[in-house]
């Protein structure tokens, strides 16, 4: 996990992600600003699952979400991130975002999931959730 340094959601702690450049695969993606943020290359990512975020303004992100337990390399700061180990059992819900209490769940107890959530147009507040998972 991480804690972000900057843009949205700073401060909170989240996961390594960006968005897909051109000519570039939500996978490589995946791998590409993992090794970026905190300096290491993630090894057999495994799709976990979609969510799609929208606004009430129209605005839509995709949000494609990868698994991966081992990687090479040594964890380091950037200037974006800051990597934090954190257990299972810990994981610090009231500093993340709020629908990583829905779906975060259910990934680390193996499910795919397929989820929508609605956000206010400052993304403060959820204003509707719908997830399926298998």
């Amino acid at each position: 996990m991480i804690k972000k340094k900057r843009g949205l959601g700073e401060g909170l702690i989240t996961f390594p992600g960006g968005k897909v450049e051109e000519n570039e695969t939500p996978l490589e993606c995946a791998i590409r600003e993992t090794e970026e943020e905190v300096g290491v290359k993630i090894i057999n990512p495994r799709k976990v699952g979609v969510i799609t975020f929208k606004q009430i303004n129209g605005n839509v992100q995709v949000m494609h979400v990868y698994l991966a337990t081992e990687f090479i390399g040594i964890l380091k700061e950037s200037d974006e991130a800051i990597p934090i180990w954190v257990q299972r059992s810990d994981l610090p819900f009231k500093n993340m975002w709020i629908d990583d209490r829905i779906w975060l769940p259910l990934v680390l107890e193996g499910k795919y999931v397929n989820c929508v959530f609605e956000f206010t147009n400052d993304w403060k507040f959820m204003v509707s959730s719908l997830c399926e998972f298998a």
